[in-house]
């Protein structure tokens, strides 16, 4: 919601989606799924969005596809991250130190 709260009285048009996520044996899956059965709490965003520009426009996002695999559990998946943020990899070549535990768990 901060994003929100950040942008939405600079934004005059916006989309809305929902995501699911799913487990599979090399990290999880991500998907958009109809709104109000994901991970966004779709009524308070777009309370939000009205709260800070009444005049905004909604426009409905949804890509049909099969779930994105994340293969975040892969040898080969960190890294990507790790050269492109030095921080992390200062200590760690996995992609399991403090900084990246809210990723995914190797």
């Amino acid at each position: 919601m901060e994003v929100i709260t950040t942008l939405a009285p600079y934004a005059f048009s916006t989309h809305v989606k929902d995501m699911g996520l799913g487990e599979y044996e090399q990290g999880f899956l991500l998907s958009e799924v109809p709104l109000g059965s994901g991970v966004v709490d779709l009524s308070a965003a777009v309370a939000l969005c009205k709260k800070m520009n009444p005049g905004i426009t909604f426009n409905l996002e949804m890509i049909t596809r099969d779930p994105l695999e994340i293969p975040c559990f892969s040898e080969g998946y960190w890294p990507t991250f790790l050269k492109h943020l030095p921080t992390i990899g200062q200590n760690h070549s996995n992609g399991t130190d403090e900084n990246s535990r809210g990723l995914c768990l190797p």
